[in-house]
């Protein structure tokens, strides 16, 4: 035979066989990644192209490197959104299913569980128990907010200013969750009329609690701080003070003469003896008393 011949036949075979193992090089083999590892060839993979070769990846919810995969967990990331990783066990768990107790309500979204609740005492001070049981945003009591809110029925929190009747030439704050009217720079109030222009000898300073009632309306209470006059009624967020408030009641009476801001009267909510109308007479009925 032709040695030549012969020599380039051995040439072809021994290039099918190099090719061989280099295309069995740039593949993967079975079991090469051990357990819980898959082994990734893809030509389209970033991390491939640069190695230039296949490498070895732990599937989801394992920890460890390859050939050492363990199914388990580290951190919440590691498990599926409604599911969080026990780290004692290293275990990814259902959110919902092994982490709140009977008195919680669980979040998936959150990864969290939140207390149920029975009536608003469970709560915080500035929320509130829902319909489905759940602490939410609220109030129970005017204390519930700040200084310039009230607690309406609705159970929210709202200026006392926001619906403020204090009439021209005036101006509305809130302290003590109670709307208190002013008049601008320049005016003062005029009792059961609104404000009027100031004359230049008007003074304030030392007008005490008494006097002060003869420039707000009715049933009206008052305050004088930095020589402004500023009248309130003690229990109603819609009448203009400056005009007139609501008359007072005695718990229990529906008669105006009987007035709820004694010291002795039933009321807990009693307001000082000022708020009563200055011609109003203060009866303590012996039956209505605890």
């Amino acid at each position: 035979m032709n040695p030549e011949f012969v020599f380039i036949i051995l040439l072809a075979f021994t290039s099918q066989v190099i090719a061989k193992n280099v295309d069995q090089v740039h593949k993967c083999k079975p079991d090469i990644c051990g357990p819980n590892a898959k082994c990734i060839d893809n030509e389209d993979d970033k991390v491939y192209n640069k190695l230039k070769q296949p490498y070895c990846l732990c599937e989801p919810k394992t920890i460890g490197k390859p050939p050492n995969c363990m199914i388990g967990c580290l951190k919440n990331s590691d498990c599926n959104g409604d599911e969080f990783c026990d780290v004692d066990n290293k275990m990814c768990k259902k959110v919902c299913e092994h982490s709140c107790n009977s008195t919680e309500t669980c979040h998936d979204s959150k990864k969290l569980c939140i207390g149920k609740c029975r009536d608003h005492d469970d709560c915080k001070l500035n929320e509130i128990c829902d319909i489905g049981h759940s602490c939410v945003a609220g109030c129970r009591s005017d204390n519930s907010c700040k200084d310039n809110e009230y607690c309406n029925d609705d159970l929210k929190c709202i200026n006392v200013c926001a619906k403020a009747n204090c009439g021209e030439n005036s101006v509305c704050n809130g302290y003590n969750h109670i709307q208190h009217c002013a008049c601008e720079e320049g005016y003062i109030p005029e009792k059961g009329v609104g404000c009027k222009q100031k004359e230049p000898s008007h003074s304030f300073v030392e007008l005490d609690e008494l006097e002060c009632h003869n420039f707000c309306g009715d049933y009206a209470s008052c305050i004088v701080e930095d020589d402004i006059i500023h009248c309130y009624c003690p229990k109603d967020l819609r009448s203009n003070p400056i005009v007139a408030c609501p008359p007072p009641l005695l718990f229990g009476t529906s008669k105006p003469e009987y007035c709820e801001c004694c010291e002795q009267a039933i009321d807990p909510d009693c307001a000082v003896p000022i708020s009563c109308a200055l011609d109003a007479d203060c009866v303590v009925e012996e039956s209505l008393l605890p």
